[in-house]
């Protein structure tokens, strides 16, 4: 393998920006990674992620880098064509509006691809993970928030600003909490990780029983060791993400869908619970959806479809 079949990937997300040199198997090499600090503003991330792209150019006399061009992964929904970040949350302050092909070009030098991550994360999984030879794909990642991705017929959809994949907020109770984007009912505000949290927090509150905050991994643990209160906070997570995609499967009818993020690492009783909603309520086709854990960990997914766009792009 040549260094030039590498592409440089990117992943800038609200805590860590994460790189690696991608080659044509899927495999990253020399993953690095670098807290984001999104409190110091959008211009300080930019600089901080140009920074780590420079880390993995050879020497400066030389002028042949070790990658044909450069796929960036961010959060945010993003013009594709542009590279430029359409809106962005305060997970990172002041990204909203950032031409990030146009600042990273100019620095290095090099053609760059930019897409949001999770479209990036469906692109990897088709190729490399769970959805391989599958053409028709949801996926979902679901952490802090929920973000979507949706490949039709085996090419992204964008939608027609490039906004289309904002899964967490199918609206699943309208008259439920009211989530960060101002909208009641999200998806969002009853399956993400702080409101498993928080179910949980409520449900030991009633027992009157003592104790401080439990986090994701705490409560996956108590409900592994059979704590009911966990476990059932666990469940409606599912049970919700259920209803949720029971819409999404009988409008999109794809083959597969594909969850990743933290909440997925919590066990099998979520997408279990999952799994059993949809068959009870889609639309009898729809009711045979495979409902599979994404395969590509974390940031890997991103940075594997992030170089997967880079070379198609490279490509046209």
């Amino acid at each position: 393998m040549m260094l030039s079949d590498m592409v440089l990937a990117i992943d800038i997300g609200g805590t860590k920006i994460a790189a690696g040199l991608v080659d044509p198997n899927g495999r990253i090499h020399q993953y690095k990674e670098t807290p984001t600090r999104a409190a110091e503003g959008g211009e300080a991330v930019m600089q901080r992620a140009t920074d780590l792209a420079h880390c993995y150019l050879t020497d400066k006399h030389d002028t042949t880098p070790p990658f044909s061009c450069i796929g960036v992964s961010s959060a945010g929904q993003i013009n594709f064509r542009t590279g430029q970040v359409i809106w962005a949350t305060e997970n990172l302050p002041g990204w909203t509006g950032m031409p990030i092909k146009e600042n990273l070009e100019s620095a290095l030098d090099l053609p760059i691809t930019v897409d949001n991550d999770v479209n990036c994360m469906a692109m990897g999984e088709m190729v490399f993970g769970a959805a391989r030879g599958y053409r028709h794909i949801l996926c979902l990642m679901i952490g802090t928030g929920i973000g979507g991705g949706l490949i039709l017929d085996g090419q992204l959809y964008r939608g027609w600003r490039g906004s289309a994949g904002e899964l967490g907020h199918f609206i699943i109770d309208e008259h439920g909490p009211i989530c960060p984007c101002g909208a009641r009912g999200c998806l969002e505000v009853f399956t993400c990780g702080p409101a498993i949290e928080r179910d949980y927090a409520a449900r030991i509150l009633q027992h009157q029983e003592k104790g401080g905050l439990s986090t994701l991994p705490q409560i996956a643990q108590l409900a592994h060791n059979g704590d009911a209160d966990a476990r059932e906070a666990i469940r409606t997570a599912g049970y919700h993400l259920g209803i949720g995609l029971v819409g999404m499967v009988n409008l999109l009818n794809p083959q597969i869908v594909v969850v990743g993020g933290g909440v997925v690492r919590i066990g099998a009783l979520f997408l279990d619970e999952a799994r059993s909603v949809v068959k009870d309520l889609a639309l009898g086709p729809m009711r045979e959806t495979e409902i599979a854990a994404a395969q590509l960990e974390g940031a890997f997914s991103s940075l594997v479809g992030a170089a997967v766009l880079a070379r198609v792009r490279q490509k046209e």
